[in-house]
């Protein structure tokens, strides 16, 4: 922000002159950029609540989502998450015969609001040459700034602005020619030096880095050769043993914290195999996997070290094959209590008529998968634990959400209140939401639809059925976490409109 930005608030009614003014008047001192920002969010604020006619917080986050508000503080508006778009003011301080007055020292150069490009400096002198240029006056006239902000005064002028004319005193020629041709040699010496040291420096920088990427695909890959390799190439750059150990242990915890199953193997045969063998069953829940995976001498991933505290026990996404773990492209919201073929019947169905990239690059978090259910079904710590940080973190760190209900005609989805707490959250982050059927049910929603109006009011009443204060969860504690919080942050009856409004 910039006090000579010269555009009037369309909410405050002020320029940034007048609110500097008021400010001085009421307080005794100019405001800085930080009183101007928190000024103009408020007056942002309250045009939101006079525009949504309320105060209910969603409501507001709504009418903010789409708000464009023209301030003296600038063009405000919001991205898909929620950042604030204004553009950053260039200032330029002019050349110091420009300067108006020293309150004057620099004026907006971008965006060009006062059409000033063709007085925009690039390069622009360093800070110590400018400070040098205001204060002197350019060396009074009797020389120039020099890099290190001190005035390099000619002929026979002296003094710290060079403004004193200096006697000058006869010397012996040769004897001063001798001293300057010493003097550069040494400069140019120090500069070659200085040189050779910034080029190595800069080679070891890029040396490091790319061994760092090394490093943290090997890490993800887990190939321990790989690592091996890239953690002695950064030991002899420098890098201290545990230096390399803790990197090692960072990248390990975020890529198994960030990674997905991919939904290649989620239809695959070598899964429906394991869960078939595992469960005893042709067609289990995910409630009968639970046991059959997590629990008795043959549980998956129990004597592993978890990389993300260093316990026995880890998340199942760390067991499988390195080609079906990666970087999470969607997030799936759905029920334990899904039958297996739901899951691969829906998600197989949405992936042959969405057009997205093939199934061994979609990655997909899916809670039974990518949190450490040791930790949780164990009782060390609960699924609602730090609910709001973590979800909200990783929701909008994948951006994308698949809602798999098992059918149209009241989906099981709407009685849970961990898919309820799910929607109401993509909802609140403004990130987009499929809906995913199972092929059969896919087909008989198309067909309820084409009957016409009884058709469509059969849909409508079996979708709207949205009762977030009597939804369940397998855990109790889960269950009243999850409630308390949907009821501090929203509240069951705006969380069950919400939730309407999306599905029809």
């Amino acid at each position: 922000w910039s006090d000579t930005y010269p555009v009037k608030g369309s909410f405050s009614d002020m320029t940034s002159s007048d609110f500097v003014h008021r400010f001085q008047a009421s307080w005794g001192v100019k405001p800085t950029a930080s009183a101007a920002a928190q000024f103009a969010a408020l007056c942002t604020l309250v045009a939101a609540i006079e525009a949504a006619n309320t105060t209910d917080p969603m409501g507001v986050a709504d009418k903010l989502r789409n708000l464009t508000l023209e301030e003296f503080y600038g063009s405000i508006s919001f991205d898909a998450h929620g950042q604030c778009q204004k553009d950053m003011y260039v200032l330029q301080a002019p050349h110091v015969g420009l300067f108006k007055s020293h309150d004057e020292f620099a004026s907006i150069v971008f965006p060009d609001i006062h059409g000033v490009y063709q007085d925009f400096v690039f390069p622009r002198p360093i800070w110590k040459q400018h400070r040098c240029r205001y204060k002197t006056s350019e060396c009074s006239g009797h020389g120039q700034c020099s890099l290190e902000g001190l005035c390099s005064c000619a002929g026979a002028w002296s003094g710290q602005s060079c403004e004193d004319e200096a006697t000058v005193f006869e010397s012996n020629s040769a004897h001063v020619l001798f001293i300057g041709l010493a003097t550069l040699g040494s400069i140019a010496f120090v500069l070659a030096i200085g040189s050779i040291a910034l080029f190595i420096n800069r080679y070891r920088h890029k040396r490091i880095a790319a061994c760092i990427s090394a490093l943290e695909a090997a890490c993800e890959a887990n190939v321990k050769a790989s690592t091996n390799k890239a953690s002695l190439q950064l030991r002899a750059l420098g890098w201290t043993p545990r230096q390399v150990e803790e990197h090692i242990r960072k990248s390990k915890r975020r890529h198994s914290e960030e990674s997905g199953v991919s939904l290649a193997y989620l239809l695959s045969s070598e899964f429906l195999a394991l869960a078939q063998d595992r469960s005893g069953k042709e067609d289990p829940t995910f409630y009968d996997l639970k046991d059959a995976f997590f629990f008795g001498g043959r549980a998956l991933g129990a004597a592993c070290l978890c990389p993300r505290d260093g316990k026995p026990g880890c998340a199942l996404v760390d067991t499988i094959s390195h080609k079906h773990r990666g970087r999470c492209t969607h997030f799936l919201s759905w029920t334990w209590g899904y039958k297996l073929s739901i899951i691969r019947d829906a998600l197989g169905h949405w992936h042959d008529v969405s057009g997205e990239d093939c199934a061994e690059e979609v990655f997909l978090f899916m809670c039974f998968f990518v949190n450490n259910q040791y930790r949780i079904l164990h009782g060390e710590k609960t699924g609602a634990e730090d609910l709001e940080e973590v979800f909200e973190k990783n929701l909008a760190r994948i951006g994308k959400v698949l809602a798999l209900l098992d059918t149209w005609d009241n989906p099981r989805y709407l009685t849970r209140i961990w898919t309820i707490f799910e929607q109401v959250i993509s909802i609140k982050l403004n990130v987009p939401v499929t809906m995913v059927l199972p092929r059969e049910a896919s087909q008989g929603l198309l067909d309820e639809i084409e009957q016409g109006k009884e058709g469509i009011m059969r849909v409508k009443n079996s979708l709207t059925r949205v009762d977030s204060a009597s939804a369940e969860a397998f855990a109790p504690e889960d269950e009243a976490a999850v409630k308390n919080l949907i009821n501090r942050l929203f509240g069951f009856h705006h969380v069950d409109e919400k939730i309407i409004q999306f599905m029809i």
